[in-house]
């Protein structure tokens, strides 16, 4: 007969595998979840500050609009250099007679928005004639 040598079982071998994740496990996917989430909220910032400076201009830009069309209806011979203030608003203009073209006067507005201690500026310019 012969012998059967006997070899010890590992630490592993005599037990079933246990359902689940180790510490490191988890705490390698909080730190990606994390990674991600920080991630996230810094595009929602940038989104916000874009949001915030688009909608700044559309209102500038409609300021800015309404009030050369304003000048626009205007009578010609009434159309001078002037100011006129709207809350954060601003807007300035100045008439030019236009030497080129016969009856014609050049509008250049200035629309000015203040925020605090920051001024932003977009400049229109028209040309309008004696109809």
């Amino acid at each position: 007969m012969e012998e059967k040598i006997v070899q010890p079982k590992t630490h592993t071998e005599g037990r079933k595998r246990e359902n689940g994740f180790t510490m490191i496990e988890v705490l390698v996917a909080i730190a990606i979840f994390a990674i991600g989430m920080l991630a996230i909220g810094t595009m929602q910032i940038g989104a916000m500050q874009g949001t915030t400076t688009a909608r700044s201009n559309t209102e500038l830009t409609a300021f800015a609009t309404d009030w050369m069309e304003r000048i626009g209806r205007m009578p010609y011979d009434d159309l001078d250099n002037d100011t006129f203030t709207e809350g954060r608003f601003s807007a300035s203009w100045a008439v030019d007679e236009d030497d080129m073209c016969p009856n014609t006067k050049t509008v250049t507005l200035t629309a000015t928005e203040t925020r605090g201690s920051a001024e932003r500026e977009l400049v229109l310019q028209s040309v309008f004639w004696n109809q």
